[in-house]
């Protein structure tokens, strides 16, 4: 039987909700020496769980560069999969982030095809 998937933020490592419907949410810091490791654990069960249609709703305030490669692996890794027919990523970032727009925007040049949303959040 499929299950959700969802682990708890640390200081270092983001909130990761992925629900069996696709509706997947990776939220906070990405910033852990782990990343490898944290994010083969989403890659594998999202191998065996996702459906067709995912939306991937991205809300990392800060990601270093391993972490930043291992996202980009995973994003890959869905773009990629026979499973997913319809990936949607809605990219979050606060409206001075322009680093994060950014990189965002890197991402989609890379995963042609894939809708993406950006979410600008006004900062107060």
């Amino acid at each position: 039987m499929m299950r959700d998937l969802l682990i708890e933020a640390t200081k270092k490592n983001p909130f990761v909700d992925f629900k069996t419907n696709g509706q997947f949410l990776i939220s906070g810091n990405s910033i852990g020496n782990d990343h490898v490791e944290f994010y083969e654990v989403l890659k594998k069960w999202c191998l065996e769980n996702a459906p067709q249609d995912v939306e991937l709703s991205i809300n990392i305030p800060y990601i270093n560069t391993g972490n930043s490669q291992s996202l980009f692996g995973l994003m890959s890794m869905l773009y990629s999969s026979e499973k997913v027919t319809n990936l949607t990523i809605d990219w979050h970032c606060d409206e001075d982030d322009a680093d994060m727009l950014e990189f965002g925007q890197e991402l989609a040049r890379h995963l042609p095809n894939t809708t993406f949303k950006y979410t600008v959040k006004e900062c107060a």
